[in-house]
């Protein structure tokens, strides 16, 4: 179980926390399904890692609520 709580890191992470814990209040559900997948992004930049596609870039995780609606 994550917790809600701002992450305090950084404000615009800690703003985004907030807007989140307020959409899920709002929604009134006390389960939720996280749908993650990675992205790859082709760059090439000299910190970008190879990939398993053997390309340069960078492999990003993006996640979303499935049930937070539209």
């Amino acid at each position: 179980m994550y917790s809600l709580l701002p992450c305090r890191r950084r404000l615009d992470l800690c703003i985004h926390c907030r807007i989140v814990a307020q959409r899920l209040r709002k929604l009134g559900r006390t389960a939720h399904t996280l749908d993650i997948d990675a992205t790859r992004i082709v760059a090439e930049k000299h910190f970008a890692e190879w990939n398993y596609k053997g390309e340069r870039g960078y492999m990003l995780m993006v996640g979303h609520l499935a049930e937070a609606g539209s």
